[in-house]
């Protein structure tokens, strides 16, 4: 990776990151914690626009292979909380509720991957 690079990742992660929480922390006032609703929507809008960066930005262009390296890597690398939704997930059947870690698991699964399907679709 070279220097340019490795700031362009750097700098999308920091506001993938930002984004993210100021998110999180808005939507967290309209849903109840009950379910983690907050992750599941951050993941699926993360797997859309990925799925669309991908198909927008072919990687045997230069331009477009850093746009992808910043968005990509970076912003949705940072956005996106895998992590978070794991342990929530362990969480929820620690605490006893399967049922809420079947379903987010499930929802998780296929929204994702029928989102980021339908980012590239929308892309092309």
């Amino acid at each position: 990776m070279t220097p340019t690079s490795a700031l362009l990742v750097a700098l999308g992660g920091a506001l993938g990151a930002l984004a993210r929480v100021g998110l999180g922390l808005w939507l967290t006032r309209v849903y109840a914690p009950s379910f983690p609703w907050v992750t599941l929507g951050v993941n699926t809008l993360g797997c859309l626009l990925l799925g669309i960066l991908v198909g927008l930005t072919p990687s045997d262009d230069e331009a477009q292979r850093m746009a992808r390296l910043a968005l990509g890597g970076g912003f949705l690398g940072a956005f996106t909380t895998w992590s978070t939704f794991s342990i929530e997930t362990i969480t929820l059947v620690q605490t006893g509720r399967t049922g809420a870690a079947a379903l987010n698991l499930g929802l998780s699964l296929v929204l994702g991957l029928g989102a980021g399907a339908l980012g590239l679709h929308l892309s092309r």
